[in-house]
């Protein structure tokens, strides 16, 4: 696969913003994308899971992180002799010439001496590990842990919270997963407030991170999200107390500040997995993230990762079935773009009901969207 974005070139300064919203783009065509789609399609094995990040983390090497996983068996449509854990990574290769196939992702995860495993595994009883945003860095591959803990909870609610972020460095991501040595380091909390890891981008100088600010959310509207940064230099080291948070003054002024309480919220409706990525052929960053649990994937547009953004637009009406499915951890790809304006985006489909995941494998696994955009 012909890969157009390999790194974000070095942003302006934040206080070279135009201070008018810029223009929504607008959709020239939405369609499922099939060729993706299907690669996340198995019988044996790896055979459903949710989340779908991916970094790239060299020219030809693609890192996919999922979150909670199927492993075992789909027969007659359904999971026999399986397991469910909590994380998993996938590896691809890309194809350097244009128009050609998209490869496999082959998929790992640990495995004892009696069930599969996770990769990540829990650095405490009782808890587990969601992988989140981040980048691909000097060879190493960086990004967000979501520690998680079970609540009490009856279907259809949600019986988890978060207990914790934590980064986690991976040295040499392509050697095979299960043989990974990686570090990590606990993000700081502030109080609770702040949830890292909702989406990632870097420059030459900087890690950006979108998070969201809980204190502001309000209704369905549970993940608006302010931008943090941190340098790459203390990223490296692991050193990630120093964060800074992007303030919008009164005048229209841009700052960066120690306290997230005074940061600008980028936008109420964001998504607590969700991206921010540049389109060959468009100037600027688009945002791409499901509000709530769909069924629309939306679109924001900005000139500089602070924004200020646009409007959101509606780029694809999800299919599935309301009364049996949610939607939800929109995401795009841009690694898998070849062409200019296209924008390849992953969404996941669940169920509220466990039974249901169970006795119908196919509700739960990514699905592939390619998004072609033009410009304002």
């Amino acid at each position: 696969m012909l890969a157009l974005l390999t790194a974000i070139p070095c942003l302006t300064s934040p206080q070279a913003y135009s201070k008018d919203t810029v223009p929504p783009l607008t959709v020239q065509s939405a369609v499922p994308f099939p060729a993706l789609t299907e690669k996340f399609k198995q019988s044996e094995g790896w055979t459903g899971a949710d989340a779908a990040w991916s970094f790239q983390v060299s020219p030809d090497c693609t890192v996919w992180t999922f979150g909670d996983t199927w492993i075992g068996t789909v027969k007659d449509g359904k999971h026999v002799d399986a397991h469910m854990i909590n994380n998993t990574v996938g590896i691809q290769r890309l194809n350097k010439i244009a128009n050609s196939p998209l490869a496999p992702i082959k998929y790992y995860w640990r495995q004892s001496s009696t069930k599969p495993q996770s990769i990540f595994l829990p650095d405490q009883k009782g808890k587990w590990f969601w992988p989140g945003a981040g980048l691909a860095d000097n060879g190493s591959l960086y990004f967000v842990l979501h520690r998680i803990r079970s609540i009490p909870a009856k279907e259809p609610d949600f019986g988890f919270a978060e207990d914790g972020n934590l980064l986690c460095r991976v040295r040499k991501p392509q050697e095979l997963p299960p043989k990974w040595n990686f570090d990590t380091v606990p993000l700081p909390d502030f109080a609770k407030t702040v949830q890292f890891g909702n989406a990632c981008l870097g420059d030459d100088k900087y890690l950006y991170c979108y998070c969201s600010y809980r204190e502001a959310g309000n209704g369905a509207h549970t993940s608006p999200i302010i931008l943090a940064r941190i340098s790459k230099e203390k990223m490296r080291k692991l050193s990630v107390v120093e964060w800074q948070f992007f303030q919008r003054d009164m005048s229209g002024s841009n700052n960066w500040r120690d306290d997230p309480a005074k940061s600008t919220i980028m936008f109420a409706d964001a998504a607590s997995e969700m991206s921010v990525s540049q389109v060959p052929g468009i100037k600027g960053f688009v945002a791409t993230y499901i509000a709530g649990f769909g069924p629309e994937i939306l679109l924001r547009h900005a000139n500089f990762p602070w924004g200020p953004w646009s409007d959101p637009i509606v780029a694809y009406r999800c299919p599935e079935d309301s009364k049996k499915q949610f939607v939800y951890s929109a995401k795009a790809h841009p690694e898998l773009a070849q062409t200019h304006g296209e924008l390849i985006v992953t969404y996941c489909s669940n169920t509220k009901f466990f039974a249901d995941q169970v006795n119908q494998a196919d509700l739960y696994s990514p699905q592939a969207v390619r998004v072609l955009l033009t410009k304002p």
